[in-house]
C-alpha cells in the first residue's frame, strides 16, 4: 500500500461566496475523531494560507511547500489535498505537474465547468479551468458536469471531452483510455446530488449518488493518480452533517486504497 500524505489547506480567497474555508477545519476535526483514518495515514500537514485574493500571494505560499509535494510524487506516495474553494486546484495542479515533462491528465468531478473568462484579472473558482488550458494545456476529462458545459468551446487547442456520468455509458472506455497515464483528480463535492450533499454553495440538481461517486473513485485510485483534491465543502449549508459524512467516507476510501 502506498504511503498516504494528507495536506489540509484552509482557503476560500478564490470564492464568490465564502464558507468553504471553514469546511477544511470541520473535516480536520472529524478526522482527528476518526481513529480509522488517524491511525492509517502517515503525515498530516495543515498549511495555513492568508485569505487574500492576490493570486501571486497565494501561489508564493504554496511554492514554499512545493518541494515537499514534489518529493512525495517522486517517491510515488499517495497525496490528498483538502481545501476550500476550487480555484486552489489551479495552483496545486501546477505544482504537481512540474514533476513531469508532459502535463498529467486532469480529471475533474464537478457540477460546473469552472471555465468562465477572467474578470478583474482574478483566477477564481469559476475561471481556473480556462486558465489551466491557457497556461499548461493539460488533457482534461470532466465527470458530472451539469452547468455551463460548453464554455470551453472557443479554446481550439484544448482537448476537453466533458460528459455527465448520469447520461454517459462510456466510463469503462474512459478508464481504459487513462491506462497508466499520470493523472491529477479534483473532486468538487457538489458533483453529488444536493439531496444527499447539501453542504455546498452552488447546488445543481441531477448529481451523482454517493455510490456512483465512490465507485468512480475506487477505479481511479487503482490508476496512476499522482495526487487529488477534495474541495468546496461548506458546513454552513450542511444539513445533519450529510456532506461532512460523505467527505469523511471519501477520505476513508482513499486511506484503504
Amino acid at each position: 500500500m502506498r504511503r498516504k500524505n494528507l495536506f489540509l489547506i484552509p482557503f476560500d480567497a478564490g470564492a464568490d461566496i465564502v464558507g468553504a474555508n471553514e469546511g477544511v477545519n470541520k473535516i480536520f476535526l472529524q478526522i482527528q475523531a476518526n481513529k480509522n483514518i488517524d491511525n492509517l495515514y502517515y503525515m498530516k500537514n495543515k498549511v495555513l494560507l492568508s485569505n487574500k485574493s492576490e493570486t501571486a500571494d497565494v501561489y508564493q505560499q504554496l511554492v514554499e511547500i512545493s518541494p515537499i509535494i514534489q518529493k512525495l510524487i517522486q517517491k510515488n506516495d499517495s497525496i490528498m489535498f483538502i481545501s476550500g474553494d476550487h480555484s486552489i486546484t489551479y495552483y496545486l495542479y501546477r505544482i504537481c505537474a512540474s514533476n513531469f515533462n508532459e502535463p498529467p491528465v486532469l480529471v475533474i468531478l464537478d457540477a460546473h465547468s469552472d471555465s468562465s473568462r477572467l474578470y478583474d484579472g482574478w483566477i477564481n473558482q469559476g475561471t481556473f479551468v480556462r486558465e489551466l488550458t491557457k497556461n499548461i494545456k493539460p488533457e482534461i476529462f470532466h465527470i458530472g458536469i451539469r452547468y455551463d458545459p460548453i464554455k470551453l468551446s472557443d479554446i481550439d487547442e484544448m482537448v476537453y471531452p466533458a460528459f455527465s456520468f448520469l447520461h454517459h455509458d462510456g466510463l469503462e472506455d474512459f478508464f481504459k483510455r487513462l491506462g497508466n497515464k499520470p493523472c491529477y483528480v479534483s473532486i468538487d463535492i457538489d458533483v453529488l446530488d444536493p439531496s444527499i450533499c447539501p453542504g455546498v454553495n452552488f447546488p445543481v440538481p441531477g448529481g451523482l449518488s454517493k455510490n456512483e461517486l465512490l465507485n468512480i473513485l475506487k477505479k481511479l485510485f487503482q490508476l496512476n493518480v499522482i495526487a487529488f483534491d477534495l474541495v468546496e465543502y461548506v458546513p454552513q449549508n450542511d444539513v445533519d452533517k450529510k456532506s461532512l459524512q460523505i467527505a469523511i467516507e471519501i477520505i476513508e476510501n482513499w486511506v484503504v486504497s
